[in-house]
C-alpha cells in the first residue's frame, strides 16, 4: 500500500470475442464493492468502489470490437489527487488506450470486503453477464504492470503460458477459461473453467 491509500496495486488481464457491441452492459470480471470491469457497448470502463455512493473510473471509449482482444487493466495503489492524476491505466491489444475519468462522491480506497470474485457476471444470478467467449484471466499484485509488461502478455497472445512471464512471481490467480478449446473448431464454448494458480499477496 501507499502512504496517501489503503489500496494494493494490481493488474487483471483478459483476452475475449465479444458477440456484439451494441448489447449495453457486460461484465468481464468484479469482486463486489470493490471493482469491476465491464464492456459498455464498444467502451471498456474500470471503476473503483469505496462502497456504492462513492466511485471512480477510468474509460476507454469506442475501443472494442468483435474480435479477440486483450485487455489489461492495471492500478498503481494510489489515490487520485488532482484531475490531471490517474493511477489506473487500460492497455488494449498491447497499447495503452486514451482514457477519460469519472467519479460519483468521494473515492477514499477500496473497503477489503470478503466478497467473491466473479467472472464473467455481476452475480450468480447472471446479471450483465457477458455474451462471448473469455480465454485466461491473470490477476498480479505487488505492482501495476508496464506498458512493457502489458505488451508481453498481448505478444503472448491468449493461450499464452503466464508462468513465463517477467512477472509471473507477482500473480495472485491465474484461472484458465477453455482456451485449448477456443482455439480448436466448433463452438468455442468454456468447458475446462479451472483455478491454475492461487497465492496470497
Amino acid at each position: 500500500t501507499h502512504s496517501n491509500s489503503p489500496d494494493a496495486p494490481f493488474a487483471i488481464s483478459f483476452w475475449f470475442d465479444l458477440v456484439n457491441t451494441g448489447s449495453g452492459t457486460q461484465t468481464l470480471l468484479t469482486k463486489p464493492s470493490e471493482y469491476t470491469v465491464q464492456v459498455k457497448d464498444d467502451d471498456i470502463e474500470f471503476t473503483l468502489f469505496t462502497n456504492g455512493s462513492n466511485h471512480t473510473k477510468i474509460v476507454a471509449a469506442n475501443q472494442i470490437d468483435t474480435e479477440w482482444t486483450n485487455v489489461i487493466v492495471t492500478y498503481d495503489g494510489t489515490l487520485d489527487l488532482t484531475a490531471s492524476v490517474t493511477p489506473r491505466k487500460i492497455y488494449i491489444n498491447g497499447a495503452a488506450a486514451t482514457t477519460s475519468t469519472g467519479s460519483t462522491g468521494t473515492y477514499s480506497g477500496m473497503n477489503g470486503s470478503a466478497n467473491n470474485l466473479i467472472i464473467g457476471a455481476d452475480d450468480a444470478s447472471g446479471t450483465n453477464n457477458f455474451n462471448g467467449q473469455i480465454a485466461d484471466v491473470v490477476m498480479i499484485t505487488g505492482s501495476e504492470l508496464s506498458a512493457a509488461q502489458a505488451l508481453e502478455f498481448y505478444a503472448g497472445g491468449r493461450s499464452f503460458d503466464v508462468a513465463t512471464h517477467s512477472r509471473y512471481a507477482d500473480v495472485l490467480a491465474w484461472w484458465k477459461m477453455g482456451d485449448d478449446q477456443d482455439l480448436a473448431s466448433g463452438s468455442g464454448a468454456v468447458q475446462d473453467l479451472s483455478l491454475i494458480h492461487i497465492s496470497e499477496p
